[in-house]
């Protein structure tokens, strides 16, 4: 009987494994950007060009969130533009971390714009066969040279996954796969944020039909 009963569980796991994020939705034949809440007082495909992505702040239970967010942020915003290396802003940025901080920054590394951004929420959940993560994430970017907001948006992205958890393995060793997991869901939600915040931005760069050679 027990045997029958975790042969059903596994079938369970399998059938039901990999129902992927709603983050993304799947419009006739194509893969879509999801909407950003965003208001853009100034970012344009001239200005800016070059980015600074300073330290964010992060207001969830992972102390890993920020470094995640971080550097989803750093790649996605190099599409646009070179972005000043990382490892360098940390030496100059000073804590806490403040606005004023993070401009002088900025104008220290030849920046364009500083990019600032808050993780709002990180929240992972194992519920047996079940797998729950979600992530919102603030960006704020501003222009070196004056100052002001040059575009800013928050954005969310969510998982809900299916599939067997083991129940015989060892506790020291569950966090491990735990936190591995986490790892690689999470991240793919903060890439997932900020590939609709580069479309937000710069459409032109993430362009879902090639464009049609001129007849």
């Amino acid at each position: 009987m027990r045997t029958l009963f975790v042969g059903l569980l596994l079938l369970l796991a399998i059938l039901t494994s990999g129902c992927g994020t709603v983050r993304r939705f799947s419009a006739p034949w194509k893969w879509t950007y999801f909407p950003i809440s965003s208001k853009n007082t100034g970012f344009t495909k001239s200005y800016p060009k070059s980015f600074t992505i300073y330290p964010f702040q992060n207001l969830s239970w992972y102390e890993d969130a920020e470094g995640r967010a971080r550097r989803e942020t750093f790649r996605a915003f190099s599409l646009i533009g070179p972005c000043a290396r990382m490892e360098e802003t940390d030496k100059l940025a000073s804590v806490p971390y403040t606005y004023d901080d993070a401009i002088k920054v900025a104008r220290k590394q030849g920046s364009d714009a500083v990019v600032i951004g808050e993780v709002l929420k990180q929240e992972n959940a194992f519920l047996i066969l079940y797998a729950y993560n979600y992530v919102e994430l603030k960006l704020t970017v501003y222009d070196v040279k004056t100052g002001k907001p040059l575009w800013v948006g928050t954005g969310w992205a969510m998982s809900n996954e299916f599939g067997g958890l083991v129940f015989w393995i060892p506790n020291p060793i569950l966090p491990m796969i735990e936190n591995a997991v986490w790892s690689r869901v999470t991240s793919t939600l903060y890439h997932r944020i900020l590939q609709d915040v580069v479309h937000d931005i710069r459409p032109d760069l993430l362009e879902l039909d090639p464009p049609k050679e001129k007849e």
